[in-house]
């Protein structure tokens, strides 16, 4: 009996082997041995985004936004409702998840087309509603082949340095690109070698500007680029091409300077109504002789709002380069023809646009009457 029962036994371990190892070759099933006896289920109150191409694919969850109409009773409402803001089921590519977040995610990045990811919940607390909360297999698809562009090719940015060392970018051409990116792309660029044109190595990684970025939730140059179906490196070493000194304003060509200070300005002012000179402080000229004084006015419902900005200006590509703005200060009318203290006017825009001087107009007067009296000459008579 003891020999049967062995033998019997020896079957049914290798027909479990057997089993384990058809079930482990095989592709599992997503979410076999999920339950659905729940009310309610996480899974149906979070988007699941998946963006980029595939092989270097993302993934991000948000909540949902539910109303009571989604609901067949107010209480149910209010308690999932509630049991949705303790868990807090987001997650977000390129920040730091918030410390509330329940979710675990087992893979977020580099995904392709088919893989099976694991969508967790950690949290232990008491929920108010009848909601499964157990790990959702998600398989990714519908990754599209993303564009190629380069943002470090010779003919679409300049890169350049100024005389004093300080790195700086042009943008020439748009390649048909997102204004987004256009408008609020940067580079850091540093070097460890001493300024030379066709020598010196700049190491340089592309970026964008971080306000802009944290406002509409990319965070990083990937994830924009990744959102708008595009790819690119964001780090590259060039080689410098271009060392620019500062203008000289007597060949100047102001005109183009005026257009460009007009476009730069009008980022931050969309009211600007006349860009009226450029200044130069004395301290400026000596060791910030890249910097400048702006004023211009804006028209506020037909009133004239007078204002002055620090601005660099740099020549490259056969264009005047207007950047780092600073902040606004008010100032009078006086200055948009007058040069302030220790400053020197360089470029007046006014010329030949002064600002009307209305003549007073003098205070009526009592008007005096003096009678002229017609002396009598009496005709001589024949």
């Amino acid at each position: 009996e003891k020999r049967k029962y062995m033998k019997k036994l020896f079957k049914a371990l290798i027909a479990l082997t057997l089993m384990i190892t058809v079930t482990g070759c095989g592709k599992r099933e997503p979410n076999a041995r999920r339950r659905d006896n729940y009310t309610f289920d996480f899974v149906d109150y979070i988007d699941i985004i998946a963006y980029g191409e595939s092989g270097d694919g993302y993934i991000e969850i948000r909540t949902k936004d539910i109303s009571v109409k989604d609901f067949s009773s107010e209480e149910d409402y209010i308690n999932v409702k509630s049991d949705l803001d303790t868990l807090n089921l987001n997650y977000l590519q390129g920040r730091n998840q918030p410390s509330g977040s329940s979710l675990i995610v087992s893979k977020s990045t580099g995904l392709s087309n088919g893989d099976m990811i694991q969508i967790g919940i950690k949290s232990r607390k008491e929920l108010k509603s009848d909601m499964n909360t157990e790990t959702y297999d998600y398989v990714v698809e519908n990754l599209q082949e993303s564009t190629p562009i380069d943002l470090f090719d010779s003919k679409f940015v300049t890169f350049y340095a100024r005389e004093d060392g300080k790195f700086g970018f042009h943008i020439k051409d748009d390649m048909n690109l997102p204004a987004e990116l256009i408008n609020n792309l940067r580079y850091s660029i540093t070097t460890d070698d001493k300024l030379e044109v066709d020598k010196t190595v700049m190491h340089i990684i592309a970026g964008m500007d971080e306000e802009y970025l944290k406002t509409n939730e990319y965070y990083n140059i990937n994830v924009f680029l990744a959102k708008h179906n595009l790819k690119s490196e964001i780090e590259a070493d060039k080689v410098l091409q271009y060392i620019t000194s500062p203008i000289e304003i007597g060949s100047a060509n102001s005109s183009m300077i005026e257009a460009s200070l007009n476009k730069e300005i009008y980022k931050y002012e969309t009211s600007l109504a006349k860009v009226c000179n450029l200044q130069q402080l004395s301290r400026q000229k000596v060791s910030e002789p890249y910097s400048y004084i702006v004023v211009y006015y804006n028209d506020n419902l037909g009133q004239r709002e007078y204002w002055r900005r620090m601005v660099n200006i740099v020549l490259v590509d056969d264009e005047y380069i207007v950047n780092n703005v600073g902040a606004r200060e008010a100032t009078t009318e006086e200055y948009a023809t007058k040069a302030f203290d220790s400053s020197e006017m360089l470029l007046n825009f006014m010329m030949g646009d002064e600002i009307p001087v209305e003549e007073p107009t003098p205070e009526p007067t009592e008007e005096v009457v003096e009678e002229v009296q017609e002396e009598y000459v009496e005709e001589p008579t024949e």
